[in-house]
């Protein structure tokens, strides 16, 4: 009968504690249990419970934290693909856009190598996308094309008052490139005209004086290196290029009646080392004839009708001009010197007949009839370092652009060999 309320309260906490194992201790306290064993079952099973719930407790808390922090591993690492993902994205975006903004430069196909058109698109490209990401720089940009349509207004203003003379130069520069044109082809034995080039310039200065109605004295006194009254800044720039291309019309005829000599007159030789110390003494005096002009400018206005004498009156002007005045002397002085070492080199040149080879013996020019180059009967023969022989004007015209001999590319001393073809100088002196 003491029995079965054990056995119940039993079940009841096996119920609520199915693992609980209810240990019988050796000792004193068997007696106690002996003697009350109910009680006693009854204060070890709540104790047990008691423990068992604290330990169930425990292990509900332990496997939430660890149930939160798989999670939260779990978002962290979602939310760390993510923005790896929108990082990968945005790296792709901005990669795709720089390739739409800046396309990949196609290569040469034979050479795989870019070509200068990709290279300057490239690189414009480039210096956009900086300008996009620099403030100061869209600051600057944004400045310049505020500013951009008065300076457009500005110069075409400019223009429109000083069409006379814009139509002047321009008309003057065609002419000379169309007689440089004609001297050129008639030196290398193409179609060309000597009174097309004559008629040319005398019809571009008849036109000047009778057309526009210019004046042409003071590109004549200019011509003649004469101190000219002070003018305005434009007004000398307009002058001095006036000049400079009058000097280089003269140079185009000057060389025009030099290749119309015949080749039984003037061997090849001494014609195109003429030529080329023409255009450097051309050259030479183009670089003097501005100076006066400029001079004048500097100096300023003064009261005298003696131009020529401006230089007494140095002690009179302001100290600045004096000061602008020795600096450019100086400068012209020094640059007209580097310009005369190229006529002394080619006046020597031009006196020693400075030749690429010497002439061959009779035995050696029987031995080789004929031209490498032009499979021609020698005409003027000339033997290089490497004893070859070829024609003087195919030899020289061949080494002129390549420093080798033609058969068996031994190299052959260097020579000046610029203006040789009757060219001219096409650059516009300003100063």
């Amino acid at each position: 009968e003491n029995r079965r309320p054990v056995s119940s309260s039993y079940a009841s906490s096996a119920a609520t504690a199915p693992c609980l194992i209810i240990p019988i201790d050796d000792g004193d306290e068997d007696d106690d249990i002996l003697a009350n064993p109910a009680s006693a079952l009854l204060a070890v099973t709540a104790q047990r419970v008691q423990e068992a719930a604290e330990v169930a407790a425990l292990n509900a808390i332990g496997g939430g934290r660890r149930r939160s922090g798989e999670s939260n591993a779990f978002s962290v690492d979602i939310e760390n693909g993510e923005q790896t993902n929108r990082v990968e994205n945005d790296e792709s975006g901005d990669s795709e856009g720089e390739s739409e903004d800046e396309p990949p430069a196609p290569r040469d196909r034979e050479n795989n190598v870019e070509t200068t058109p990709e290279i300057l698109r490239r690189e414009f490209n480039r210096v956009r996308l900086a300008l996009r990401q620099n403030r100061n720089a869209q600051t600057v940009a944004s400045m310049f094309s505020k500013f951009l349509p008065f300076a457009l207004l500005f110069l075409l203003k400019l223009c429109f008052e000083k069409s006379s003379a814009l139509l002047s130069i321009i008309m003057g520069y065609l002419v000379f490139l169309v007689g440089d044109k004609h001297v050129t082809s008639i030196s290398s034995s193409q179609r060309g005209s000597l009174i097309v080039t004559a008629w040319a310039i005398a019809g571009h200065y008849l036109a000047l004086h009778y057309v526009i109605g210019l004046s042409l004295a003071p590109v004549l006194n200019g011509l003649m290196m004469h101190f000219q009254p002070y003018e305005t800044s434009l007004v000398t720039l307009y002058y001095v290029i006036m000049s400079d291309l009058a000097a280089k019309h003269i140079t185009v005829l000057l060389k025009a009646l030099v290749v119309s000599i015949p080749v039984r007159t003037m061997a090849l030789k001494r014609r195109r080392r003429l030529l080329q110390f023409m255009e450097y003494g051309s050259q030479t005096f183009r670089c003097a004839i501005a100076a006066p002009w400029w001079i004048m400018y500097f100096l300023g206005p003064f009261n005298t009708t003696d131009s020529a004498s401006a230089f007494s009156y140095l002690h009179e002007l302001p100290v600045a001009n004096t000061i602008f005045v020795c600096v450019f002397v100086v400068l012209k002085v020094k640059e007209i010197i580097d310009n005369g070492q190229g006529v002394y080199r080619s006046a020597i040149s031009l006196l020693n007949m400075v030749s690429y080879g010497v002439p061959p013996t009779q035995e050696e020019i029987a031995k080789e009839p004929k031209c490498s180059i032009c499979y021609e009967t020698m005409r003027c023969p000339i033997k290089l370092t490497c004893n070859h022989i070829f024609c003087e004007e195919c030899a020289e015209k061949w080494l002129d652009e390549k420093h080798t001999c033609p058969m068996c590319r031994a190299h052959v001393e260097e020579q000046d060999s610029s203006y040789f073809n009757a060219s001219t100088c096409k650059t516009i002196r300003f100063y």
